[in-house]
């Protein structure tokens, strides 16, 4: 029997005990089994229980356990032990669904349960012993790369049409390999249209997280998910040197913990480039992200990357470097290589001069003195942060007299 460190964890322990003084049976389930095959970080923790949910909230209760009814009517509620939640769902079978909300009932039978989840690597029970039930084979699934629908993919898709998204997006986490085209993703795919775009934004950004998505989006492709989600095919052709890069460097998305910025900009700006408002019709970003999304559009047209880095910051000037070196036709490696080695030698420097400090040489303020101020900037960077607060206000005095139509330095 295999020894799973998940087990071990005292607020687990006293789950189970807790259970089992209450005569109710219950085991790990989904994501946190098949994670600890594998060895991965383990993020949420769901347990499958036989007995009703009330029964589960008043055996909880009487043992001063917090409880938050999650979705009491479909069998879930949150159990608060110490720092760590955990969610409880009663076995259940679903008796009818419209592909988003179903009607269930609730009993005692594992299979039946099991019968009803979306994929066998996901159908994975792990009880407090260590034993592992395993209704349909997902454990050799998991170690051999296939994700495959429990019974007929038809049935477990519209018992939810997100699951069309969440094939795709554990074919990105845990597949290997070009798997064979399963008809109902595309013939199913309009039902698309029920779900919410939180919905759909959740399993998109989880898939973008993966460490290569590629395979999973250019099947998305080929089943025409994207022409029902946002009316057309993206460009992937950024997306694919933006992964290679990545990959070649081992540097992942700057932001992969939170929002992958770099791969969802090269996955949609094709699409934003068409129509200025389609992160607003599509997703729900938030004023962050949007910013960001923002920041990124200006600054791949800016041309010397020590601008971006004391405008923007180091994060920015990574994403800089590995979309500008994306767009490259030729020599990417040693473009990006060249960049990055750049980037190590900058420093934590601060432009020495303001406003007031012109206002003390006589410059007027208004428009020429902030325009005066942003040409001594750009000439400060391109002479590499050097110069000091005493050679930037020579530069000033330089420019005073010049002609109105002198241009700004180029970068």
């Amino acid at each position: 029997m295999m020894s799973f460190p998940i087990l071990q964890g005292p607020q687990i322990s006293a789950l189970f005990q807790l259970f089992a003084n209450s005569g109710i049976e219950a085991r790990l389930v989904g994501g946190c089994v098949r994670d600890s095959l594998l060895g991965l970080p383990i993020h949420d923790i769901d347990i499958a229980v036989a007995a009703p949910p009330q029964m589960v909230v008043n055996a909880l209760r009487r043992h001063n356990v917090k409880t938050i009814p999650t979705g009491i009517q479909f069998g879930t509620i949150t159990a608060v032990v110490g720092d760590m939640a955990f969610e409880v769902t009663s076995l259940r079978r679903d008796c009818k669904t419209d592909g988003r909300h179903p009607v269930v009932e609730f009993g005692t039978d594992w299979l039946e349960d099991a019968s009803r989840r979306d994929f066998t690597i996901n159908a994975l029970y792990l009880d407090a012993d260590g034993r592992m039930f395993d209704f349909f084979g997902g454990k050799d699934d998991l170690a051999n790369g296939v994700i495959r629908f429990i019974g007929d993919p038809a049935m477990r898709i519209k018992e939810d049409y997100l699951r069309i998204l969440r094939y795709y997006r554990f074919l990105a986490t845990h597949g290997r390999g070009m798997p064979a085209a399963i008809p109902a993703l595309r013939q199913m795919r309009k039902g698309l249209g029920n779900l919410s775009t939180e919905r759909i934004q959740r399993e998109i950004i989880k898939l973008l997280k993966a460490r290569n998505p590629l395979q999973a989006i250019d099947r998305m492709i080929a089943d025409a998910i994207f022409s029902v989600l946002y009316d057309a095919d993206p460009d992937v052709t950024l997306l694919q040197n933006l992964i290679q890069l990545e990959a070649h460097f081992s540097i992942p998305d700057s932001s992969a913990n939170e929002f992958p910025l770099r791969r969802f900009f090269t996955l949609f700006r094709s699409y934003s480039q068409r129509d200025g408002n389609f992160y607003q019709k599509n997703f729900r970003l938030s004023c962050k992200q949007t910013r960001a999304l923002e920041t990124i559009e200006s600054i791949i047209h800016v041309d010397d990357l020590r601008w971006v880095y004391h405008k923007y910051g180091k994060e920015h000037a990574t994403d800089w470097i590995f979309l500008r070196t994306s767009m490259h036709d030729e020599g990417r490696i040693s473009f990006c290589e060249t960049a990055l080695a750049k980037l190590s030698d900058q420093g934590d420097n601060h432009f020495p001069l303001n406003g007031a400090d012109l206002l003390k040489i006589n410059i007027k303020p208004g428009r020429a003195l902030g325009e005066m101020l942003d040409q001594t900037e750009r000439w400060w960077v391109v002479n590499n942060c050097l110069p000091t607060k005493d050679d930037c206000l020579s530069f000033c005095a330089s420019l005073v007299g010049a002609e109105k139509e002198n241009p700004l330095i180029n970068l």
